[in-house]
C-alpha cells in the first residue's frame, strides 16, 4: 500500500518517526478516521512500519538530501512533508502489541 493510498483511508496526512532498524512508524493519525481502528504510539494494538526501499551499496546522493531535510524539520516529520513524498514510502509491515495488564494480588 502506498503512502497516498494509506492517507487517503485516513482522510488526512499522519505523523510518522523513523526506527533505526529501518523504516518509519506511524506515532499519530493527526485525528484521521484510522486513529481509532489501528491506533498510534507505542500502545497499539495494531502497528504499520513504512519501509523505503534502500540500494544494497546506500542511499544515492539525493536521497540523502531528502532524509537532511527531513531531520532540518525540528519536528516530527508528516506523510505529507515533500521529502517524504519524494522518499516514496510503502506499508512495508504490520504486527500486533501484546499488551499484558495485570491485576493486583
Amino acid at each position: 500500500m502506498s503512502l497516498e493510498q494509506l492517507e487517503k483511508l485516513n482522510g488526512r496526512a499522519f505523523q510518522i518517526s523513523w526506527r533505526e532498524e529501518g523504516g518509519w512508524v506511524i506515532t499519530s493519525w493527526q485525528g484521521g478516521k484510522l486513529a481509532g481502528i489501528l491506533g498510534a504510539g507505542p500502545n497499539n494494538q495494531l502497528r504499520l512500519r513504512l519501509g523505503v526501499y534502500m540500494p544494497p551499496e546506500g542511499p544515492t546522493p539525493q536521497r540523502r538530501k531528502l532524509f537532511d531535510a527531513i531531520d532540518a524539520l525540528k519536528r516530527p516529520p508528516l506523510s505529507s512533508d515533500p521529502a517524504v513524498r519524494q522518499l516514496q514510502p510503502t506499508v512495508s509491515e504490520k504486527w500486533l502489541d501484546v499488551i499484558v495488564f495485570r491485576t493486583p494480588n
